[in-house]
């Protein structure tokens, strides 16, 4: 990892948000990846963005060498920034626009395996938005500032008096 964080072509920017996951099949074999945000799908019955972690960090029925096994995704490392993007278009372009809550503050502690755990304890700092279609639309951002919440459009920037937006999906954390 600190290979990969030293590297020439590693900017600043990947210094500040990779995040190194690890996948694991069984008790056998570990891969790691380096992550810029982490990609959670929706479940049909979420409601939060703590259910889309949960489906996201659950355990998964693979084949694997011709044996049945389970896979789960976990955190090895965590980053300054950490950035967690929902997927809320499906392969077949359709947008899922149901409203998905998030918190101001989130805990990834039970998602991180390594030995020497980072704290895991996060702020809500930012929010992307995206209204309207995959075709179009538009985006906008929340961003918390000086104490307040702050809505980014174009080059409009206006107080916020809700942070919540059922347009939401790139959270930003540090």
């Amino acid at each position: 990892w600190k290979q990969y964080i030293d590297r020439k072509h590693c900017s600043l920017v990947h210094a500040l948000i990779a995040k190194q996951s690890v996948s694991q099949l069984g008790s056998d074999s570990r891969t790691f990846d380096a992550l810029l945000c982490l990609p959670v799908s929706i479940p049909a019955n979420a409601t939060s963005l703590q259910d889309c972690l949960g489906d996201y960090f659950s355990q998964e029925k693979v084949q694997y060498e011709r044996k049945e096994c389970y896979r789960t995704q976990r955190l090895w490392t965590t980053s300054t920034i950490f950035i967690i993007q929902l997927k809320r278009f499906r392969n077949n372009g359709t947008k899922i626009t149901r409203s998905i809550d998030y918190p101001d503050e989130i805990d990834l502690k039970p998602y991180i395996v390594s030995v020497a755990k980072p704290s895991g304890r996060f702020k809500l700092v930012a929010v992307i938005c995206h209204s309207e279609a995959f075709a179009g639309g538009h985006y906008y951002a929340l961003l918390y500032r000086n104490g307040h919440w702050i809505k980014v459009d174009d080059d409009k920037q206006s107080l916020c008096l809700k942070k919540r937006d059922p347009n939401a999906y790139g959270f930003f954390y540090m």
